[in-house]
């Protein structure tokens, strides 16, 4: 798994590239070509980073979502009719992402001109329904103990869930101890759980500020 190591991370230790991640959808809107045009006439230093989570989705007729309806039989071909290079990956294999995004960050700074990620996931059980809930709770214990999964929407979990292939990888590769995993996800609930709180907690802003940060 070398795009752990610490040459590639450094890779990203930079803030001259832009980025931008975005669902299958957003390639239905028209500005979304015009900013490929621009792009690769300009040659900008873009990471395009599109999430296609199209599969597994339920559709508006029952009660979900709607799929893309996008006339192409590969999201791809948009940004490809441009001259911009096109990567295509799983994007719940957090190694295969890291190594896309590596590739596609040096390309911008050789002066190649922006690059398109097509990112391949199965929706998220919970953001299928028109009215998002909360459908699945990801438990790291479920990584090294599939027995624990179970539910309406366990095969999502056993097969899709990237957090529970990351934990899984790591520790077959060595670079990380159950412990280790169950330390970091505590802390990053403990972070979301503040940032959560500090959200609900805080002020109305003043009307008067409607206008701040608007440039036109």
């Amino acid at each position: 798994m070398p795009a752990l190591g610490e040459a590639n991370v450094d890779a990203f230790d930079h803030d001259a590239d832009a980025g931008d991640l975005f669902g299958d959808g957003s390639l239905e809107e028209g500005l979304v070509i015009e900013s490929f045009n621009i792009a690769a006439l300009w040659k900008l230093p873009v990471v395009y980073i599109c999430e296609n989570n199209s599969p597994g989705a339920m559709g508006p007729q029952q009660g979900g979502y709607p799929t893309a309806t996008t006339a192409t039989d590969s999201f791809t071909r948009l940004p490809a009719a441009y001259g911009i290079h096109c990567l295509k990956v799983d994007g719940t294999d957090f190694n295969a992402v890291h190594a896309a995004a590596i590739e596609a960050v040096r390309r911008c700074r050789d002066g190649n001109g922006p690059v398109f990620i097509e990112a391949f996931t199965t929706r998220w059980p919970g953001s299928s329904p028109l009215w998002p809930e909360l459908a699945t709770v990801t438990d790291l214990n479920e990584a090294w103990d599939p027995a624990r999964i179970a539910g309406p929407h366990a095969d999502w979990s056993r097969h899709h869930d990237p957090l529970l292939r990351a934990a899984r990888e790591l520790i077959a590769a060595g670079y990380a101890s159950r412990d280790e995993l169950m330390a970091r996800d505590q802390n990053a609930r403990t972070r979301i759980a503040a940032a959560a709180n500090f959200a609900i907690e805080s002020p109305m802003p003043e009307p008067a500020t409607v206008s701040n940060y608007v440039f036109a």
